[in-house]
C-alpha cells in the first residue's frame, strides 16, 4: 500500500498484502500469505500469523493499557 512504514530487521515471509498508511515496528516477523489491511499500527516484536483488520493496533499483550482495550481495536495475535 502508500505511505507504509517497515522499520528494520522486519521479516516478510512470501506473499503478504500490506494496506495503505501501515506501520510496521522493527523486529517483526509476518508469515506468508497474510494480508493486513489499512491504518494499521503493529509494534516492534510481534509474529503475525493471522491476517489483520483495517484500523488495528497491535502490541504485546502484556503492556496493552486496558482502559485503551475498550476504545481501540486490540488483538492478541
Amino acid at each position: 500500500g502508500k505511505n507504509c512504514h517497515v522499520s528494520t530487521g522486519v521479516v516478510i515471509n512470501g506473499s503478504v498484502k500490506i494496506g495503505s498508511n501501515t506501520f510496521i515496528g522493527s523486529g517483526s516477523i509476518i508469515r506468508e500469505s497474510i494480508k493486513i489491511g489499512n491504518n494499521c499500527v503493529i509494534g516492534s516484536g510481534l509474529i503475525i500469523k493471522k491476517d489483520i483488520k483495517p484500523l488495528s493496533i497491535l502490541k504485546k499483550w502484556e503492556k496493552l493499557d486496558k482502559q485503551n482495550e475498550k476504545n481501540y481495536n486490540f488483538k492478541r495475535y
